[in-house]
């Protein structure tokens, strides 16, 4: 198991998953729980996000000036 977590540590930079990995527990273990977070929209306000669009993000990419 050391080489594993080693091999976390390098590839995500000691990013800490338990929160998440938590979360998808009690999810999968609470039916109710599951079908609430289903209920919820994905977006803030229900709104698509400004740069959703692939063209939008580039046009914001290639007019932000560098410096």
């Amino acid at each position: 198991a050391w080489g594993r977590d080693i091999k976390m540590q390098i590839q995500f930079k000691n990013m800490d998953f338990a929160p998440l990995i938590d979360r998808i527990k009690d999810l999968d273990n609470n039916h109710g729980l599951y079908l609430e977070m289903l209920k919820q929209p994905w977006f803030i306000n229900n709104q698509l996000p400004e740069n959703v669009s692939l063209k939008n993000r580039w046009v914001e990419i290639f007019e932000t000036k560098n410096g």
